[in-house]
């Protein structure tokens, strides 16, 4: 698994999962600074976006075809935030996921986010979950 930096190509070398497809639309790419692949196939791209003091957010789209690699997407993903809020200083980082997106909540509590509170019409219409990690 390659950690790289990220660049404008990786967002169309993924294959975006459904419940993602609306925010795919409307991506900035720089909400992105690495990504993610395995012999040669991109698996995600990741961002840390500075949000308020001592805080963070992350910013992601995971491949659909990342199943197989994700034990080690996702250690290799703790290794990163826990890198990052050493370096910042920040204490704690924010996740949003899509109501009822179950892939995105798994992620969330395998990275070691809690559910923090329901976010009603959040974007498009529809309502998000804001998952918090604090260190």
């Amino acid at each position: 698994m390659i950690i790289r930096k990220f660049v404008n190509d990786d967002l169309s070398a993924l294959i975006i999962q459904p419940e993602q497809a609306a925010e795919y639309e409307c991506v900035r790419p720089d909400s992105f600074d690495f990504t993610i692949e395995h012999n040669g196939m991109v698996l995600g791209v990741f961002g840390l976006l500075k949000t308020g003091q001592k805080r963070l957010c992350v910013s992601s789209f995971i491949s659909q075809n990342s199943r197989l690699y994700m034990l080690m997407l996702i250690r290799t993903l703790k290794r990163i935030l826990e890198d990052g809020m050493k370096k910042t200083g920040n204490t704690a980082i924010d996740m949003t996921v899509l109501a009822r997106f179950e892939n995105g909540r798994k992620l969330a509590k395998l990275l070691g986010f809690s559910l923090s509170q329901t976010l009603p019409a959040y974007f498009n219409g529809q309502d998000y979950e804001l998952y918090t990690r604090r260190f």
